[in-house]
């Protein structure tokens, strides 16, 4: 039966990554208009949202992380697929909606309303989004041959960092006349349709259920299976010294996606001419660094990338601690954008094969878990310490330290799941 469905896998690979690469086109269209990571902390840095806020909305999907464990449970199996499209054309909407609404209503609203609806409904849009994502990380993964799990997922950001950097050219001219704020909201909902109407493609997928995966025992308690799970993953050895230092790496780049844009603003006094290179730097990351890396990550293993990624993290620290000029701020933002939107594919890719007896939706929503309460707790933390001191430089030499760290740990102490067979 495996052969059967590695076959069927190979044979229609071709079709199934047009249709993923059409669905991440489109929707790096809206990228194009409005980044979620990148976008919403710029827009709320400038109405003037307090850092604390700023730094919640911007973990948002650290927060609503623990939904991926619920939709794992209850959305997976033959209808995973159309799950997928239900709940990121629902966040679609939902960014659409805060969009359309602001601004309609953004004159005679109170700025506090206005800041909380906006937040609320980034807040939704990720609950949704997390619903979503670990039934299509698995079904991207379940589609696609083993080593070029590694290249799917890269070539998906290289789209979304292509397309979105020539639309987010496009977005900028056909907004520079319109002042900021409204230009905002007209972003958030033209990228919100878009994002609704890309999911359509993931329909015409060919989806096969990798049978490797029935031989794991389902619990039929949610909560008994997900703490089953969760002890198995952490007496494997070699995962729990893996999910460790991704732990340390991803709370290290999230404080730097978190305050790098508020920081260069308030304290280097950029232009929101230069601000609006931020989305394109995050876009541009993708575009040139994603592939090259999956690559790496397909021929060498996925160690090899965790040491890619946290020590462009650390680099992106220390140039950020020692030069205080926007030219090198612009682009040390290149490495925590690399690093942010190629964490999904470190964990799920070197998940699978450290646990491949565990169904990659399972395994990826319940060890995307363990990030959050440190996530949660620095990011919040650290804005407040920016509020109270009115100084970054604490801020940032914590996450060097972190990224020092997992440096540190994947160099040394990270096994190659490659070298060695343990079963789960």
């Amino acid at each position: 039966m495996q052969e059967q469905y590695e076959s069927l896998v190979e044979r229609d690979f071709p079709h199934n990554l047009i249709a993923i690469l059409l669905f991440e086109l489109i929707w790096a269209v809206g990228f194009g208009f409005a980044i979620y990571t990148v976008t919403v902390p710029a827009y709320l840095a400038l109405v003037q949202a307090p850092k604390l806020l700023i730094g919640l909305v911007q973990s948002s999907f650290a927060l609503t992380i623990f939904l991926q464990v619920v939709s794992s449970h209850y959305f997976g199996g033959s209808k995973r697929k159309e799950y997928v499209v239900w709940f990121h054309a629902a966040g679609g909407l939902t960014y659409a909606l805060a969009g359309g609404i602001c601004l309609v209503w953004s004159a005679p609203l109170p700025r506090w309303l206005l800041v909380g609806f906006f937040s609320g409904c980034m807040f939704v849009f990720s609950a949704l989004i997390s619903l979503g994502t670990p039934l299509y990380v698995e079904v991207c993964a379940d589609n696609a041959p083993k080593k070029r799990r590694g290249f799917l997922f890269s070539a998906i950001y290289m789209i979304l960092g292509g397309t979105g950097l020539a639309f987010s050219f496009l977005s900028s001219h056909l907004f520079s006349h319109r002042d900021l704020v409204s230009s905002y909201h007209w972003r958030f909902l033209i990228a919100g349709i878009l994002f609704s109407f890309s999911t359509l493609t993931v329909l015409s997928l060919r989806d096969h259920f990798n049978p490797v995966h029935s031989q794991h025992i389902t619990r039929e308690s949610f909560f008994q299976e997900t703490r089953y799970i969760l002890l198995q993953i952490l007496k494997h050895q070699h995962y729990a010294i893996f999910i460790f230092f991704y732990t340390v790496l991803v709370v290290a780049g999230n404080l730097g996606m978190s305050y790098l844009i508020p920081y260069a603003r308030e304290k280097l006094l950029v232009s929101e001419r230069i601000l609006e290179l931020f989305p394109k730097m995050w876009l541009l990351s993708g575009l040139l660094f994603c592939v090259p890396v999956g690559r790496i990550g397909d021929r060498f293993g996925y160690r090899v990338v965790g040491i890619i990624l946290s020590a462009g993290v650390l680099a992106g620290y220390l140039v950020c601690l020692l030069w205080h000029k926007p030219f090198f701020i612009l682009t040390v933002y290149l490495p925590f954008s690399l690093c942010q939107q190629l964490a999904i594919m470190l964990l799920n890719n070197m998940g699978m094969e450290l646990c491949p007896g565990i169904p990659p939706s399972k395994l990826f929503s319940i060890s995307s878990l363990v990030p959050l309460p440190f996530n949660l707790v620095l990011v919040s933390l650290a804005g407040r310490l920016i509020d109270v001191t009115d100084n970054y430089r604490a801020t940032f030499t914590i996450g060097a330290v972190l990224a020092l760290v997992a440096t540190s740990g994947f160099v040394t102490l990270v096994r190659e799941p490659r070298h060695f067979v343990q079963k789960v």
